[in-house]
């Protein structure tokens, strides 16, 4: 009797729900059988729409009458009955020809059961559904590929920041070089230009000295023309004055017209030496800032090596427009400019 209540104790008074015995058994519409506190904490789990059964799925409405199987209900109190009575020891042991088959689930693992809420659905009804140790493992290989690729970009981009530092440092050594190459031609060419400065400027004292001399020279012969003017005018005055006839007759001047020079003024015409400096500066200032213009233009050009990188295994020289390989290996031409030195100012 045990023997057969055990079968059927496993085969039909267990609640597909908490897997156990039937606890005040209840049937849905659709004629399942489960325990009534299991299917009423089943249905309130549910999200909105209607209540579905746990075994068919099939929808029962939004407030199912559960019935009372009166037969099975019986049946079902009646094995609670002789279990109590015959005790849980008699029960577990039904004979060798049934323990054999629960011998063979020994070795697997018991594991507490999932449900997916998408499995409610009727589209994931039939999906096909792998165990959580399978799971388990077909992400972790995944994980272990993903650490392996960004351990390789990882490796990638340590070995890029750390060439983009040389290279940056590349840059600092050659930003400096410049910035003295540029000073140093400058500098050259504000030298030339002072120099040249200079020169005109010792022209023009010189030239006014010249003409300063060649003023007091006309003045000092001037003034010593003025002087015998000025002594004939009286001799003149005084022979008009005279009524002796033969006295005016015989002291009269032989030329009485009075000589009239012409000297030239030095000191007006050396005015003209500052509107031929600043006809001739004029053109050369306006070249030079146009040249400078073109200059810092060029300078202050981004270089693009394509794929709009920001830094590149190339170093761009700002002053002398060259592109240096961050590899010793690449060489590129310097300049002819760089070889021969600064440019020859004179």
């Amino acid at each position: 009797m045990a023997s057969a209540c055990s079968i059927l104790y496993e085969e039909q008074l267990l609640c597909s729900i908490c897997l156990g015995a039937f606890n005040e058994p209840v049937s849905t519409p659709c004629g399942h059988n489960f325990c009534k506190g299991c299917i009423t904490q089943y249905w309130n789990s549910q999200s909105n729409g209607p209540a579905k059964c746990p075994l068919c799925l099939k929808k029962l409405g939004n407030k199912p009458k559960l019935r009372v199987n009166t037969e099975f209900r019986d049946v079902v109190e009646h094995f609670n009955r002789i279990r109590e009575k015959d005790g849980p020891k008699n029960i577990a042991q039904p004979g060798e020809p049934h323990l054999e088959s629960h011998q063979k689930l020994k070795k697997h693992k018991l594991i507490d059961p999932f449900v997916c809420a998408m499995c409610l659905n009727d589209d994931h009804a039939a999906h096909e559904a792998v165990t959580l140790e399978r799971a388990f493992k077909d992400r972790r290989v995944t994980l272990e590929n993903v650490a392996s690729e960004m351990k390789k970009m990882e490796n990638v981009k340590s070995a890029s920041v750390k060439k983009i530092k040389g290279l940056l440092q590349k840059s600092r050594k050659m930003s400096v070089n410049d910035i003295g190459q540029i000073i140093q031609d400058l500098s050259a060419l504000m030298a030339s230009l002072e120099r040249k400065q200079n020169e005109l400027v010792k022209v023009v004292e010189q030239k006014q000295k010249e003409s300063e001399k060649q003023a007091e020279d006309q003045i000092t012969l001037l003034e010593q023309e003025l002087s015998d003017l000025r002594r004939r005018r009286s001799e003149i005055e005084r022979l008009i004055k005279s009524e002796d006839y033969l006295y005016l007759l015989q002291n009269c001047p032989s030329t009485l017209t009075p000589e009239t020079p012409n000297p030239m003024d030095p000191l007006t015409e050396q005015h003209i030496y500052a509107g031929l400096v600043r006809q001739s500066v004029a053109p050369i200032k306006e070249r030079v800032n146009n040249e400078m213009e073109i200059l810092i233009q060029k300078i202050s050009q981004q270089v693009r090596l394509g794929n709009g990188c920001v830094l590149s295994p190339l170093l761009f020289s700002l002053y002398t427009n060259d592109c240096i390989s961050g590899d010793p290996a690449v060489k590129t031409p310097e300049v002819s400019r760089r070889q021969n030195g600064p440019l020859p100012y004179r």
